[in-house]
């Protein structure tokens, strides 16, 4: 009885939606498949992104003021918590002339929309994939105007709607090799979703900006973001995994003891 109780929670536990180890070729990512998908869902990303995980500046269309994004199709549900990590390494930035600092970025994030374009308008910000609960690590850069953000986004707002509300963050790091997580909680139900964002710069993660409730719930797609043509870097992996809410596990488990017992008698 206790076993099949043990395997029925251990069916329900967590699991893999999307993962990612990038070791196509030198083309470009944009509808490749990652190497666990869900939904049959392909990347969809700017010709700034390789299929090989390179984030290539030479890629970049239109100079220092290119960007773009990368993402997977992805709704999710109440009763969940959703961890989405990717493992960036050699993050850097070419100077820019037309700035006070090299502050270019790669970012990570739950967003609205998807987009192939290469512009200002889809790195989470605005335009066609706004970031609803997202952040980046700048490939060099100072405390203040320049550190590193964690944001929550609104589709609804106005002006630049991926930064409605931004949290700066250091860790003492700007670029190299770092892993940033974002968790989605969405166990309370419509309208009390939360994130929380870490990060690990080589010592374990931290919290880099504590627990929050969303602005808005509308998320489609989850992926990363490039701030412009002057940021370069690798994906060493990507991934998404879900685990229920523990109330959903002891139904599934007693589902199975009622199979169990059904079967007996």
């Amino acid at each position: 009885m206790f076993a099949s109780l043990a395997l029925a929670t251990s069916f329900a536990g967590a699991a893999t939606i999307f993962s990612d180890d990038f070791s196509g070729g030198t083309g470009d990512l944009n509808g490749t498949t990652p190497d666990t998908t869900t939904g049959g869902a392909t990347w969809v990303a700017s010709s700034l992104f390789d299929a090989n995980g390179d984030a290539n500046i030479t890629d970049a269309v239109g100079g220092s003021s290119s960007g773009g994004t990368a993402t997977l199709a992805f709704t999710p549900m109440d009763g969940f918590v959703y961890t989405l990590e990717v493992s960036f390494g050699n993050v850097t930035t070419a100077p820019d002339p037309g700035s006070t600092g090299d502050e270019s970025w790669l970012g990570l994030g739950f967003a609205a929309g998807q987009s192939t374009a290469t512009s200002s308008n889809n790195r989470f910000i605005n335009g066609d994939v706004i970031g609803l609960a997202w952040t980046f690590n700048r490939g060099s850069g100072a405390s203040g105007t320049f550190d590193n953000q964690a944001f929550l986004g609104d589709a609804t707002a106005g002006s630049n709607p991926g930064l409605v509300d931004g949290a700066g963050w250091g860790l003492g790091t700007y670029g190299g090799n770092l892993d940033l997580r974002i968790v989605l909680d969405t166990t309370a139900g419509a309208g009390a979703w939360t994130a929380t964002w870490l990060a690990d710069t080589g010592s374990g993660f931290s919290v880099i900006r504590a627990t929050e409730t969303l602005l808005d719930e509308n998320i489609d797609s989850v992926g990363i973001a490039a701030s412009s043509g002057l940021v370069s870097g690798n994906i060493n992996s990507f991934s998404l995994t879900s685990v229920p809410e523990p109330s959903a596990l002891v139904l599934v488990g007693l589902a199975g003891l009622a199979v169990v017992a059904r079967r007996r008698r």
